[in-house]
């Protein structure tokens, strides 16, 4: 399958460092600006089909055929179950946000999956509702879910820079967990400031860089530290030991060895700092920055040790004077067009 080398969305510079592969695909850093996005990836075109083909198919079986191209070796099934579970619980949650800053008005959700945040939108009195999808079938789904008129219109299959809206439409756009699959970010946040009316919000979820880098480096670390029968007990599997020069260079582990950043899909990696950069630069401002789930280290040690870990960082950066940086699974951010 064909790949494509990219420059950085944000700066636009082209000298980045490696820092973390899966199979053929790969993680890099910029080192002008510090953002991190997979490169080489796989181009638009082919990304659209996968969306397409995911609803079609199943999100299981989809990865599993991408499993075999970029050579992975992990199961999806469980985690993914996993997964569903989390967003049905957090759905009802995160619109609690959406109610504090806006109690009623014109709302975009962009990649809106299968419509289940339209409907708690629609449960709570919302009916100007909109909707962006890349699935024929999917859309389809929305214009019999919802009974509005006009619903034609109103969803679509279409990337957000494609869609055929006017300037200052929307009091609400949300991006539940869609900002790092889009291969053009900066551009698709200066069209969301775009479609914004005055004084509207955009709300962002978005899987943090510094939680998905931390597991990698503190899963070496058990590996390097602890004594084999310690990590049987601790239920860690993996036999590979790494050596000292590659604790924090991801690069070097095998590939067998590393677990999924999810690269085929997640394409953009955000911290807290280069979301909030993007967001300003977009001409958006920063309302609110919220801890999504703490950090936990998925498939790497235990729960005790989690929070003994956890601990540990916060009592060091205490005595460093320091804030203990967003360590937190998910970046949940409000921003507003002013």
């Amino acid at each position: 399958m064909e790949l494509e080398y990219v420059d950085c969305d944000y700066c636009k510079d082209s000298k980045t460092k490696p820092i973390y592969n899966e199979g053929i695909l790969g993680l890099s850093q910029c080192i002008r600006c510090g953002f991190v996005f997979t490169n080489p990836r796989f181009p638009q075109t082919e990304l659209s089909r996968l969306y397409d083909e995911k609803f079609k198919i199943g999100v299981v079986e989809a990865r599993d055929r991408l499993k075999k191209i970029t050579g992975k070796e992990k199961e999806y099934s469980k985690c993914m179950k996993q997964e569903g579970d989390i967003v049905n619980r957090m759905i009802e949650k995160d619109f609690k946000l959406v109610l504090k800053y806006k109690r009623k008005g014109k709302l975009l959700d962009v990649g809106c999956d299968n419509g289940a945040r339209l409907q708690v939108a629609y449960d709570h009195g919302w009916r100007d509702l909109h909707g962006l999808e890349l699935s024929d079938a999917v859309v389809n789904t929305l214009h019999s879910r919802f009974n509005l008129p006009g619903s034609k219109k109103r969803f679509q299959n279409s990337h957000l820079m494609e869609a055929s809206f006017e300037s200052e439409s929307f009091d609400v756009i949300t991006l539940w967990s869609v900002l790092e699959h889009m291969t053009f970010p900066f551009e698709n946040l200066h069209e969301v400031a775009r479609l914004l009316k005055k004084r509207g919000v955009v709300i962002l979820r978005v899987p943090n860089v510094r939680h998905e880098l931390g597991r990698k480096y503190v899963r070496n670390l058990s590996l390097f530290v602890l004594p084999k029968w310690l990590r049987r007990i601790l239920g860690i599997s993996d036999n590979y030991r790494p050596r000292l020069n590659e604790l924090f260079d991801l690069t070097k582990i095998p590939i067998s060895e590393k677990g999924s950043l999810d690269l085929e899909y997640h394409i953009n990696h955000f911290s807290d700092k280069t979301l909030c950069k993007f967001l300003e630069k977009a001409g958006l401002s920063v309302e609110e920055s919220r801890y999504g789930d703490m950090f936990v280290f998925q498939e790497a040690i235990k729960d005790k040790l989690e929070q003994w870990f956890v601990g540990f960082l916060r009592f060091f950066y205490l005595i460093s004077g320091n804030k203990l940086p967003n360590l937190s699974s998910q970046l949940l951010i409000v921003a507003r067009k002013t």
